[in-house]
């Protein structure tokens, strides 16, 4: 079982990714239908039924998220079934694919995920960031400009733009406990690669977590005045001389397109005030939604992909183009799963992700390396819900990004169950 989880978590996410590329694109090398995602839906449910009847001591402590994830799949069913019935399968999977993080954490707990598991888990992801590092620079003559064209093996710029910020940052952490400048070397290469799928969100985040990780290290003014031009002068060269280098036009992280926008205008502002207008209009909808597929997520664009128009946000996006960044779109993750599950699905769901973080966080870790996993675990997890702030993809429902994120919860939580006892 051990085996077909790893399979599912680095080779075959890998695979999924890959071929939701363009048939035109060089890089596409494997052609499986998204369908196909069904085979791990199956394999985590299986578990997550058998952890139902398991009398485990591990699996009564986290016996509430399991509680929560059936109560969440009862409101979603039963919110289909009060609104509009459109495509019972892809509904479904829209509530699946909301709780499949969880599902992830679970049966990484039950399979005892163990060091050497998550070691080839690592190994894996770090060489696919490298060999999609070698295949953005083969790109490059060939681009444009800089953007959404560069997403080298994977789907999308945005994911391998997460990828490689977050690996960024995980450097920058060795470098501060090791104090190796190679690490810190790595960490500042990967900011400046990470420029050129151009993730505007994650680079941003990087920066702040960099300076955050910068002021609570140093304590001598020097040294933090020294590392921070050091990163400042990196910035700088990446925003504009390199781009200039490479006749690729100045990269502007749609800076100036924020300033010309009136604030309540941006779509991480009024998507909230427009998914609570959606569910206020009975007491119903309030509570349980208007439905898994009724709104702008994973289902809704499915769905309407299938000449089913069930969001004015889908209908923009994907046949009229107005879209023009993430700052636009009028749904995200949370205001979907506010929207169609209402106030009670959309409390249950923030709870059971702050449960899960709270048990694994609370944890002391002696050795550098569950040290490691932990500050990895809560990178990823800072990264998915802020890019589950502005967009319903690239987060939640990414496996590339939710495999290792929970995947690390389980190997942490055995292992701090395993020294509570």
């Amino acid at each position: 079982m051990k085996k077909v989880y790893i399979f599912i978590g680095t080779i075959w996410a890998f695979i999924i990714s890959n071929s939701k590329q363009p048939d035109s694109s060089l890089w596409k090398i494997t052609s499986v239908s998204s369908n196909w995602r069904v085979f791990e839906i199956c394999f985590f449910l299986s578990i997550f039924f058998y952890a139902l009847f398991l009398n485990d001591k591990r699996i009564r402590d986290v016996k509430i998220i399991i509680v929560g994830n059936m109560f969440f799949i009862y409101i979603g069913v039963i919110g289909i079934l009060i609104n509009t019935v459109l495509i019972w399968y892809e509904q479904v999977l829209g509530i699946i694919y909301y709780l499949l993080p969880f599902y992830i954490f679970i049966s990484s707990v039950i399979l005892k995920i163990n060091l050497n598991d998550l070691k080839v888990m690592l190994k894996f992801y770090l060489f696919l960031i490298i060999l999609n590092i070698i295949v953005l620079f083969i790109q490059l003559p060939e681009i444009k400009s800089l953007g959404d064209e560069f997403y080298g093996l994977l789907s999308d710029s945005h994911l391998i733009g997460s990828l490689i910020n977050i690996a960024s940052i995980f450097s920058f952490f060795y470098y501060i406990k090791l104090k190796n400048k190679l690490f810190l070397l790595f960490s500042l290469s990967l900011l400046g690669i990470s420029f050129l799928p151009q993730n505007e969100k994650t680079i941003i985040l990087n920066l702040v977590l960099l300076f955050s990780m910068i002021l609570t290290r140093y304590n001598s003014k020097a040294k933090y005045i020294i590392l921070s031009s050091v990163v400042v002068t990196i910035f700088f060269l990446i925003l504009y001389v390199i781009p200039q280098f490479f006749g690729k036009g100045v990269v502007v992280l749609r800076v100036e397109y924020l300033l010309d926008k009136n604030i309540f205008e941006l779509g991480i502002l009024k998507s909230w005030y427009l998914a609570f207008n959606k569910i206020s209009a009975n007491v119903i909808t309030l509570l349980l939604g208007i439905g898994s597929g009724n709104y702008g997520g994973f289902a809704a664009g499915r769905i309407m992909l299938q000449n089913i128009n069930t969001s004015n946000y889908f209908y923009d996006m994907v046949i009229l183009g107005k879209v023009e960044g993430s700052f636009d779109f009028e749904v995200n993750t949370f205001t979907n799963c506010l929207a169609e599950y209402g106030s009670i699905g959309f409390i249950i769901y923030i709870l059971i992700l702050f449960i899960i973080y709270k048990k694994i966080s609370k944890y002391k870790f002696q050795n550098i390396f569950d040290l490691s996993m932990l500050f990895l675990f809560k990178i990823i997890f800072v990264f998915l819900v802020f890019q589950g702030l502005f967009t319903p993809y690239t987060n939640f429902s990414e496996s590339l990004l939710i495999f290792p994120c929970f995947t690390i919860a389980g190997y942490l939580y055995n292992g701090s169950f395993t020294v509570e006892n």
